[in-house]
């Protein structure tokens, strides 16, 4: 499966603590002492009904390795929705079959370079968040668990589906198009087998 496959090019599993995203949105504050970590529990399918659900959603999806869900999770800017999608069809058939959409293929590439992907527990946080408009939120994350944890600023955005995570924009290079392809195909070669 293209899970497995993705997977398997990901870094090796690690042990997380975790808390659900779907806390109450806590203001920014001080890193948290270890003793007072929140409670590891494993990452879940929350949906994507409200910005906590995304971002835990966004984590499960990423542990489970599971390029479907993350793509589903994914907003891509318009021009870069074009390039991928350019991209895509200069993928060979097998390929493109295999993946089914650009988006899809781009989470797989995603999932094969995550260091999060086999790490089932953590917590997710929403530290703030700042309405940008009607559709539209800048949030700080806070992800955790064994070893520390990392904040992330993120722009979350309201579609017809539920929220989801907008990817940044602007960093798709020619660089990026021979990874994209080549761990497309790799990927895709693998799930063959």
């Amino acid at each position: 499966t293209l899970r497995a496959a993705a997977a398997a090019r990901a870094v090796p599993p690690q042990t997380t603590a975790a808390t659900p995203a779907s806390a109450p949105v806590q203001p920014a504050g001080p890193a948290p002492a270890s003793s007072s970590a929140p409670e590891s529990k494993p990452f879940a399918d929350r949906g994507r009904a409200t910005p906590a659900d995304l971002v835990e959603t966004y984590m499960w999806a990423t542990a489970k390795g599971d390029a479907k869900a993350l793509a589903a999770a994914t907003e891509l800017s318009g021009e870069d929705t074009a390039l991928v999608t350019e991209w895509f069809r200069e993928l060979p058939e097998a390929t493109r079959q295999q993946f089914g959409t650009p988006e899809i293929a781009v989470a797989a590439v995603i999932l094969s370079f995550s260091m999060v992907s086999g790490r089932e527990q953590g917590y997710v946080q929403i530290l703030q968040q700042t309405e940008q408009g009607p559709d539209t939120l800048r949030v700080k994350t806070r992800v955790g668990g064994e070893g520390g944890f990392g904040d992330r600023d993120q722009t979350l955005v309201r579609t017809t589906d539920g929220w989801k995570l907008l990817a940044p924009s602007g960093r798709l290079t020619p660089e990026r198009k021979v990874q994209f392809q080549e761990t497309a195909n790799s990927i895709a070669a693998a799930v063959k087998r």
